[in-house]
Protein backbone atom coordinates (compact mmCIF):
# COMPACT_ATOMS: atom_id res chain seq x y z
CA UNK A 1 0.00 0.00 0.00
CA UNK A 2 1.45 3.17 -1.22
CA UNK A 3 -0.24 5.34 1.25
CA UNK A 4 -1.61 5.41 4.34
CA UNK A 5 -5.49 4.71 4.95
CA UNK A 6 -6.43 8.25 5.41
CA UNK A 7 -10.16 7.42 6.41
CA UNK A 8 -9.53 5.29 8.92
CA UNK A 9 -8.83 6.44 12.61
CA UNK A 10 -4.95 6.43 13.94
CA UNK A 11 -3.62 4.47 16.96
CA UNK A 12 -1.54 5.74 19.28
CA UNK A 13 0.27 2.63 21.00
CA UNK A 14 1.82 3.22 25.04
CA UNK A 15 4.69 1.36 25.52
CA UNK A 16 8.19 1.45 27.51
CA UNK A 17 10.94 2.33 25.15
CA UNK A 18 11.95 -0.45 22.38
CA UNK A 19 14.34 -3.49 23.76
CA UNK A 20 14.84 -6.70 22.45
CA UNK A 21 15.05 -8.86 25.47
CA UNK A 22 10.79 -8.27 26.71
CA UNK A 23 8.56 -10.06 24.61
CA UNK A 24 5.82 -7.10 26.22
CA UNK A 25 7.60 -4.57 24.71
CA UNK A 26 8.34 -6.26 21.50
CA UNK A 27 4.69 -6.84 20.61
CA UNK A 28 3.62 -3.32 21.89
CA UNK A 29 6.35 -2.11 19.21
CA UNK A 30 5.39 -4.82 16.29
CA UNK A 31 1.80 -4.01 16.81
CA UNK A 32 2.58 -0.65 15.52
CA UNK A 33 5.01 -1.93 12.61
CA UNK A 34 2.31 -4.14 11.29
CA UNK A 35 -0.47 -1.12 11.70
CA UNK A 36 1.49 0.26 9.52
CA UNK A 37 2.13 -2.31 7.19
CA UNK A 38 -1.38 -2.35 6.90
CA UNK A 39 -1.52 0.99 6.04
CA UNK A 40 -3.02 2.36 9.25
CA UNK A 41 -1.14 5.49 11.06
CA UNK A 42 0.32 4.17 13.92
CA UNK A 43 2.65 5.38 16.80
CA UNK A 44 4.65 4.67 20.17
CA UNK A 45 3.37 6.97 23.21
CA UNK A 46 6.63 6.30 25.57
CA UNK A 47 5.63 6.00 29.39
CA UNK A 48 9.23 6.81 29.93
CA UNK A 49 11.48 9.61 30.86
CA UNK A 50 14.96 8.37 29.23
CA UNK A 51 17.74 10.17 27.75
CA UNK A 52 16.78 8.31 24.56
CA UNK A 53 13.24 7.32 24.46
CA UNK A 54 13.33 5.14 21.91
CA UNK A 55 12.01 2.71 18.81
CA UNK A 56 13.68 0.33 17.42
CA UNK A 57 15.91 1.25 13.75
CA UNK A 58 14.63 -2.35 12.63
CA UNK A 59 10.95 -1.42 12.92
CA UNK A 60 8.65 1.14 10.92
CA UNK A 61 7.93 3.05 14.10
CA UNK A 62 7.68 6.30 15.18
CA UNK A 63 7.29 8.46 18.45
CA UNK A 64 3.84 9.91 18.84
CA UNK A 65 4.89 14.35 18.55
CA UNK A 66 2.42 17.23 19.60
CA UNK A 67 2.19 18.30 15.59
CA UNK A 68 0.77 14.90 14.63
CA UNK A 69 -1.36 14.86 17.59
CA UNK A 70 -2.85 18.80 16.26
CA UNK A 71 -2.96 17.90 12.99
CA UNK A 72 -5.24 14.34 13.53
CA UNK A 73 -7.68 16.82 16.09
CA UNK A 74 -7.76 18.97 12.88
CA UNK A 75 -8.75 16.20 10.59
CA UNK A 76 -11.71 15.21 13.11
CA UNK A 77 -10.03 11.93 13.38
CA UNK A 78 -10.58 9.91 17.25
CA UNK A 79 -7.21 8.22 17.60
CA UNK A 80 -7.10 5.05 19.65
CA UNK A 81 -5.44 4.88 22.58
CA UNK A 82 -3.79 1.31 23.61
CA UNK A 83 -3.12 0.72 26.80
CA UNK A 84 -0.72 -2.51 27.64
CA UNK A 85 -2.81 -4.09 31.20
CA UNK A 86 0.13 -2.42 33.35
CA UNK A 87 -0.96 1.26 33.05
CA UNK A 88 -3.79 1.98 35.52
CA UNK A 89 -6.74 3.48 34.33
CA UNK A 90 -6.60 6.24 31.60
CA UNK A 91 -3.85 8.54 32.10
CA UNK A 92 -4.41 10.61 28.71
CA UNK A 93 -8.55 10.81 29.62
CA UNK A 94 -8.77 9.23 26.00
CA UNK A 95 -12.48 8.70 24.70
CA UNK A 96 -11.16 5.61 22.26
CA UNK A 97 -9.57 2.96 24.92
CA UNK A 98 -8.44 -0.15 23.72
CA UNK A 99 -6.59 -2.35 26.44
CA UNK A 100 -4.17 -4.68 25.20
CA UNK A 101 -3.96 -7.40 28.08
CA UNK A 102 -0.29 -8.91 27.75
CA UNK A 103 -0.05 -10.84 31.53
CA UNK A 104 -2.59 -11.69 34.04
CA UNK A 105 -4.19 -8.59 34.95
CA UNK A 106 -3.15 -6.63 38.14
CA UNK A 107 -0.20 -9.16 38.40
CA UNK A 108 2.77 -6.95 38.23
CA UNK A 109 0.82 -3.82 37.65
CA UNK A 110 -2.02 -2.16 36.40
CA UNK A 111 -5.62 -2.57 37.15
CA UNK A 112 -7.30 -5.85 37.93
CA UNK A 113 -10.70 -5.19 36.74
CA UNK A 114 -10.61 -2.60 33.57
CA UNK A 115 -13.87 -0.15 32.69
CA UNK A 116 -17.04 -0.53 30.95
CA UNK A 117 -15.94 1.68 28.54
CA UNK A 118 -12.79 -0.18 27.16
CA UNK A 119 -12.43 -2.53 24.54
CA UNK A 120 -10.43 -5.18 25.71
CA UNK A 121 -8.10 -7.71 23.73
CA UNK A 122 -5.52 -10.46 25.38
CA UNK A 123 -2.51 -11.99 24.52
CA UNK A 124 -4.06 -15.21 24.48
CA UNK A 125 -7.12 -17.30 25.60
CA UNK A 126 -5.74 -18.09 28.47
CA UNK A 127 -5.49 -14.22 29.67
CA UNK A 128 -8.94 -13.68 27.82
CA UNK A 129 -10.58 -15.97 30.43
CA UNK A 130 -8.79 -13.55 33.22
CA UNK A 131 -11.05 -10.66 31.97
CA UNK A 132 -14.39 -9.90 33.23
CA UNK A 133 -15.20 -9.41 29.47
CA UNK A 134 -12.88 -9.77 26.47
CA UNK A 135 -13.41 -8.17 22.86
CA UNK A 136 -11.15 -11.07 20.82
CA UNK A 137 -7.35 -12.75 20.90
CA UNK A 138 -4.54 -10.97 19.57
CA UNK A 139 -1.67 -13.75 20.00
CA UNK A 140 1.08 -11.98 18.35
CA UNK A 141 4.51 -14.83 17.67
CA UNK A 142 7.00 -12.44 18.11
CA UNK A 143 10.16 -14.98 18.11
CA UNK A 144 13.29 -14.39 15.92
CA UNK A 145 13.45 -18.02 13.71
CA UNK A 146 16.23 -16.61 12.38
CA UNK A 147 18.22 -16.27 15.83
CA UNK A 148 15.95 -19.37 17.68
CA UNK A 149 16.42 -22.57 15.58
CA UNK A 150 17.36 -26.08 16.40
CA UNK A 151 20.56 -27.52 15.23
CA UNK A 152 19.53 -31.08 14.24
CA UNK A 153 20.93 -34.42 15.16
CA UNK A 154 23.19 -32.37 17.63
CA UNK A 155 24.41 -34.24 20.81
CA UNK A 156 22.81 -32.25 24.30
CA UNK A 157 24.48 -32.45 27.27
CA UNK A 158 23.42 -30.89 30.87
CA UNK A 159 20.20 -28.59 31.79
CA UNK A 160 19.58 -24.60 31.92
CA UNK A 161 17.26 -22.43 33.78
CA UNK A 162 15.28 -19.15 33.30
CA UNK A 163 13.94 -17.22 36.70
CA UNK A 164 13.33 -13.36 36.45
CA UNK A 165 9.99 -12.03 38.26
CA UNK A 166 10.04 -15.15 40.18
CA UNK A 167 13.06 -14.23 42.50
CA UNK A 168 13.49 -10.25 41.15
CA UNK A 169 9.63 -9.14 41.84
CA UNK A 170 8.23 -11.95 43.36
CA UNK A 171 11.11 -12.05 45.86
CA UNK A 172 11.04 -16.24 45.77
CA UNK A 173 13.94 -18.67 45.65
CA UNK A 174 14.11 -21.30 42.74
CA UNK A 175 13.54 -25.33 43.32
CA UNK A 176 13.94 -28.51 41.93
CA UNK A 177 16.89 -27.87 39.74
CA UNK A 178 20.35 -29.44 39.32
CA UNK A 179 22.85 -27.78 41.05
CA UNK A 180 24.96 -27.48 37.69
CA UNK A 181 22.35 -26.01 35.61
CA UNK A 182 23.08 -22.90 33.97
CA UNK A 183 21.48 -19.50 34.37
CA UNK A 184 20.00 -17.80 31.41
CA UNK A 185 19.31 -13.91 32.31
CA UNK A 186 17.82 -10.68 30.36
CA UNK A 187 18.73 -7.35 31.31
CA UNK A 188 21.09 -7.84 33.24
CA UNK A 189 25.07 -6.53 32.97
CA UNK A 190 26.10 -10.09 32.81
CA UNK A 191 23.17 -11.49 30.51
CA UNK A 192 23.20 -13.44 27.49
CA UNK A 193 23.02 -12.10 24.54
CA UNK A 194 20.24 -13.50 22.51
CA UNK A 195 22.67 -15.65 19.59
CA UNK A 196 24.65 -16.92 23.19
CA UNK A 197 20.92 -17.85 24.68
CA UNK A 198 20.15 -19.73 21.61
CA UNK A 199 23.76 -21.48 21.84
CA UNK A 200 22.89 -22.59 25.17
CA UNK A 201 19.15 -23.85 24.23
CA UNK A 202 20.55 -26.01 21.47
CA UNK A 203 23.12 -27.11 23.30
CA UNK A 204 21.49 -28.14 26.74
CA UNK A 205 18.89 -31.45 27.57
CA UNK A 206 16.18 -29.48 29.19
CA UNK A 207 14.87 -25.89 30.41
CA UNK A 208 13.46 -24.89 33.78
CA UNK A 209 11.04 -22.22 33.90
CA UNK A 210 9.43 -20.51 36.84
CA UNK A 211 7.19 -18.11 35.08
CA UNK A 212 5.46 -16.95 31.75
CA UNK A 213 8.62 -16.30 29.48
CA UNK A 214 9.22 -16.25 26.34
CA UNK A 215 12.45 -17.92 27.02
CA UNK A 216 10.24 -20.89 26.82
CA UNK A 217 9.02 -20.78 23.08
CA UNK A 218 12.30 -19.56 22.42
CA UNK A 219 13.77 -23.32 23.84
CA UNK A 220 11.12 -25.29 21.87
CA UNK A 221 12.23 -23.97 19.14
CA UNK A 222 15.49 -24.80 19.32
CA UNK A 223 14.99 -28.50 20.11
CA UNK A 224 14.55 -28.06 23.89
CA UNK A 225 11.93 -29.69 25.86
CA UNK A 226 10.94 -26.76 28.41
CA UNK A 227 10.07 -27.74 32.30
CA UNK A 228 7.16 -25.21 33.80
CA UNK A 229 7.87 -25.37 37.58
CA UNK A 230 4.61 -25.17 39.12
CA UNK A 231 4.33 -22.50 42.25
CA UNK A 232 1.96 -19.88 43.20
CA UNK A 233 3.08 -17.61 41.04
CA UNK A 234 2.46 -19.57 38.03
CA UNK A 235 -0.77 -21.07 37.36
CA UNK A 236 -0.57 -22.19 34.22
CA UNK A 237 1.38 -21.21 30.56
CA UNK A 238 -0.23 -17.91 29.17
CA UNK A 239 -0.46 -19.01 25.55
CA UNK A 240 -1.75 -23.31 26.81
CA UNK A 241 -4.58 -22.89 23.85
CA UNK A 242 -2.32 -21.47 20.95
CA UNK A 243 0.35 -23.52 21.61
CA UNK A 244 -0.54 -26.72 23.83
CA UNK A 245 1.84 -29.11 25.91
CA UNK A 246 4.13 -30.32 23.02
CA UNK A 247 7.70 -29.72 23.95
CA UNK A 248 6.62 -28.41 27.23
CA UNK A 249 5.94 -30.38 30.83
CA UNK A 250 4.14 -29.11 33.96
CA UNK A 251 6.36 -30.64 36.11
CA UNK A 252 10.20 -32.23 36.54
CA UNK A 253 8.45 -35.81 36.66
CA UNK A 254 10.29 -38.06 34.77
CA UNK A 255 7.36 -39.23 32.75
CA UNK A 256 6.22 -35.69 31.85
CA UNK A 257 9.58 -34.19 31.11
CA UNK A 258 9.93 -37.65 28.67
CA UNK A 259 6.89 -36.80 26.98
CA UNK A 260 7.34 -32.97 26.41
CA UNK A 261 10.95 -34.27 24.79
CA UNK A 262 8.72 -36.79 22.34
CA UNK A 263 6.89 -33.92 21.28
CA UNK A 264 9.25 -30.92 20.60
CA UNK A 265 8.46 -31.14 17.28
CA UNK A 266 5.44 -31.10 17.39
CA UNK A 267 5.59 -27.74 19.50
CA UNK A 268 7.57 -26.06 16.87
CA UNK A 269 4.83 -26.44 14.27
CA UNK A 270 2.27 -25.28 16.72
CA UNK A 271 4.43 -22.39 16.75
CA UNK A 272 4.90 -21.73 12.77
CA UNK A 273 0.60 -22.25 12.90
CA UNK A 274 0.01 -19.26 15.13
CA UNK A 275 1.94 -17.06 12.28
CA UNK A 276 -1.02 -17.13 10.00
CA UNK A 277 -3.57 -17.20 12.86
CA UNK A 278 -2.64 -13.80 13.96
CA UNK A 279 -3.05 -12.33 10.06
CA UNK A 280 -6.78 -13.44 10.71
CA UNK A 281 -6.57 -11.91 14.49
CA UNK A 282 -5.17 -8.70 13.31
CA UNK A 283 -7.89 -8.06 10.74
CA UNK A 284 -10.28 -8.70 13.22
CA UNK A 285 -8.38 -6.12 15.54
CA UNK A 286 -8.53 -3.31 13.16
CA UNK A 287 -12.29 -4.10 11.77
CA UNK A 288 -13.62 -3.74 15.44
CA UNK A 289 -11.17 -0.96 16.88
CA UNK A 290 -11.90 1.35 13.86
CA UNK A 291 -15.64 0.61 14.39
CA UNK A 292 -15.61 1.50 18.05
CA UNK A 293 -13.79 5.08 17.34
CA UNK A 294 -16.47 5.77 14.99
CA UNK A 295 -18.60 6.36 17.70
CA UNK A 296 -16.57 7.91 19.53
CA UNK A 297 -16.13 11.91 20.12
CA UNK A 298 -13.39 14.02 19.40
CA UNK A 299 -11.00 15.37 21.50
CA UNK A 300 -8.22 17.59 22.56
CA UNK A 301 -5.14 15.71 24.61
CA UNK A 302 -3.96 17.86 27.06
CA UNK A 303 -2.38 15.26 29.37
CA UNK A 304 -0.93 13.15 26.62
CA UNK A 305 0.25 16.70 24.70
CA UNK A 306 1.96 17.31 28.21
CA UNK A 307 3.45 14.07 28.45
CA UNK A 308 5.04 14.26 25.39
CA UNK A 309 6.86 17.69 25.88
CA UNK A 310 8.23 16.37 29.57
CA UNK A 311 9.50 13.31 27.60
CA UNK A 312 11.56 14.88 25.01
CA UNK A 313 12.32 18.10 27.11
CA UNK A 314 13.93 15.36 29.52
CA UNK A 315 15.71 13.96 27.02
CA UNK A 316 17.30 17.30 25.45
CA UNK A 317 18.37 18.08 29.05
CA UNK A 318 20.01 14.91 29.53
CA UNK A 319 22.08 14.34 26.23
CA UNK A 320 23.20 18.00 26.91
CA UNK A 321 25.00 17.36 30.36
CA UNK A 322 26.56 13.99 28.95
CA UNK A 323 27.70 15.37 26.17
CA UNK A 324 29.47 17.98 27.98
CA UNK A 325 31.89 17.34 30.96
CA UNK A 326 31.65 21.49 32.09
CA UNK A 327 28.38 22.74 32.53
CA UNK A 328 28.01 26.21 30.65
CA UNK A 329 26.10 29.14 30.93
CA UNK A 330 23.98 28.18 27.57
CA UNK A 331 23.63 24.63 29.32
CA UNK A 332 22.38 26.23 32.48
CA UNK A 333 19.97 28.49 30.49
CA UNK A 334 18.52 25.71 28.57
CA UNK A 335 17.39 23.79 31.32
CA UNK A 336 15.53 26.56 33.29
CA UNK A 337 14.33 27.34 29.80
CA UNK A 338 12.65 24.13 29.49
CA UNK A 339 11.81 24.08 33.24
CA UNK A 340 9.91 27.48 32.56
CA UNK A 341 7.81 25.54 29.89
CA UNK A 342 6.71 22.45 31.89
CA UNK A 343 4.82 25.34 34.83
CA UNK A 344 1.08 24.68 34.03
CA UNK A 345 -0.06 27.95 32.02
CA UNK A 346 -2.27 28.83 34.20
CA UNK A 347 0.64 29.33 37.09
CA UNK A 348 2.83 31.13 34.58
CA UNK A 349 0.43 33.43 33.62
CA UNK A 350 -0.05 34.69 37.25
CA UNK A 351 3.00 34.94 37.27
CA UNK A 352 3.77 37.49 34.77
CA UNK A 353 0.73 39.18 35.90
CA UNK A 354 2.24 39.55 38.99
CA UNK A 355 -0.57 38.21 40.52
CA UNK A 356 1.98 35.89 42.80
CA UNK A 357 4.84 36.69 44.71
CA UNK A 358 7.77 35.11 44.26
CA UNK A 359 8.10 33.98 47.97
CA UNK A 360 4.82 32.06 47.36
CA UNK A 361 6.12 29.97 44.79
CA UNK A 362 8.50 28.62 47.52
CA UNK A 363 6.00 28.23 50.29
CA UNK A 364 5.06 24.65 51.95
Amino acid sequence: MLLPNLGHHPYYIVAPSYVQTSAGVRVLHLLCHLLRARGHRAYIVCIERNEDPGVSSDLNTSLLNSVVIEDHIKQGLVPILIYPEVINGNPYDANCVVRYVLNTPGLLAGDKVFDDNEMVWAYSNFLASQCESCEGVLHMPVIDQHVFYEDVGRQRSGSAYYVAKYTDYHRQVEFGIPADCIRITRDKKDSQTPDEMAEILRSVEVLYVFENTAVAIEAVLCGCPVVFMPNPYLDKPLALEELGWDGYAWGASEEEVARARSTVAKGQDNYKRTINEFEIQLSDFIEKTQDKAKNCATQTFEKLEKHIRQTWSYAVITRSLKRHKKIKLKHVLLILKTILKLLPRALWNEVKKGGLKIKRLFAA
